[in-house]
């Protein structure tokens, strides 16, 4: 599940203009940090994916 969410999370990062705030000349430093963003993102709607659905396989224990 990570991986495929990662892979979607880089690509909506993408669209994410960091050059406007970061100093110019510094293009190591904002593609490192749009990497950790993709992961850090990718990582957080994983987990939120596998945790909604695993409560939603016990909702069905309760009824």
């Amino acid at each position: 599940m990570h991986p495929y969410t990662n892979y979607f999370t880089v690509s909506a990062v993408k669209a994410i203009q960091l050059d406007k705030i970061i100093r110019k000349g510094h293009v190591f430093e904002t593609q490192l940090l749009y990497l950790f963003i993709a992961i850090g993102l990718g990582f957080l709607v994983g987990n939120f994916v596998i945790t909604f659905i695993d409560t939603s396989m016990q909702l069905s224990n309760l009824f």
